[in-house]
């Protein structure tokens, strides 16, 4: 039998059949949680994170795998130890039985008050798939194409 990688063979998200208690696709959830950090709307970011911690377990550790990639994504050098803070309120969430749920508004406040920088995410040829020997920089004639030391005039010939 071969070995499988990654996920099933599925055409969907596997949480577009998830809905909240209050009936909102926790997909959804996601896409508004991920965008109002982003604009930095403290209230509609802690109102996804609420309803995505009420609905399951499963959802609620989805939760912290998105804010683990929103603080590097989005708020990026922004707040350079947001990872590690990230990491250490969840943590701190699952110490306690059931998950606290106050660890998890503090990481989504943490990352929606923090300043923007999304150059993390932005790579200089576009795309993270091409390889760094097809990037697409302008070379001038007088840039070494190889790591080669430049000539070093001696102190005598000045």
């Amino acid at each position: 039998m071969p070995r499988l990688y990654g996920p099933g063979n599925f055409t969907e998200d596997p949480y577009s059949q998830v809905v909240s208690p209050h009936g909102i696709p926790v997909d959804d959830l996601v896409a508004v949680l991920q965008k109002e950090i982003r604009r930095s709307h403290i209230g509609n970011a802690v109102l996804a994170a609420y309803e995505m911690f009420t609905t399951s377990a499963d959802v609620a550790e989805h939760l912290w795998r998105r804010l683990r990639l929103i603080a590097v994504e989005d708020v990026g050098m922004g707040l350079p130890l947001g990872p590690v803070l990230i990491d250490v309120l969840h943590r701190n969430f699952n110490a306690t039985p059931g998950g606290d749920w106050m660890m998890a508004c503090h990481a989504v406040r943490l990352l929606a008050s923090a300043p923007k920088d999304r150059t993390s995410s932005d790579t200089p040829t576009g795309s993270p798939r091409r390889s760094l020997s097809e990037k697409r920089w302008p070379r001038s004639r007088t840039t070494p194409t190889a790591c080669t030391p430049a000539p070093v005039r001696s102190w005598g010939a000045v």
